[in-house]
């Protein structure tokens, strides 16, 4: 074996060597920083999650508030027509639908903004409360 060979080798060993520690040594960080990946893909589906609830009790509360229009609309007319039955029978359904309506369209615009933007605010205050 030649003097070259020799070095080639030993420079190799060492190569090996060093890239071990580098890698026990990156291991914990890299694991950390997958954790943390999972964590915040965690948080984000569940504001998605959150924010799909509210979007759909949003839409029930607008069709709601059209049924409580269309409902005012018939009351209109009969008030107009002066039949009392249908006026009290109208002017009850009305009221019931646009309640609903109000506290399923203030539900659901609550939860929207509860989830957007879908930022995972729980793991981004964890990570910048380790670094200080």
């Amino acid at each position: 074996m030649t003097d070259r060979q020799a070095t080639a080798g030993e420079s190799a060993g060492a190569q090996g060597f060093g890239a071990g520690i580098a890698q026990k040594a990156l291991e914990p960080l890299l694991r950390a920083v997958r954790d943390e990946i999972g964590a915040a893909k965690s948080e984000i589906g569940d504001r998605v999650t959150g924010a799909k609830r509210g979007v759909i009790l949003a839409v029930v509360g607008g069709v709601l508030a059209l049924v409580a229009l269309g409902l005012l609309a018939a009351l209109i007319v009969a008030l107009l027509a002066l039949s009392l039955t249908m006026w009290a029978s109208l002017a009850v359904t009305l009221l019931v639908f646009a309640v609903a309506a109000a506290i399923l369209l203030s539900v659901g615009i609550r939860s929207i903004g509860r989830g957007v933007p879908p930022l995972p605010r729980d793991t981004l205050t964890k990570a910048t409360s380790h670094e200080h």
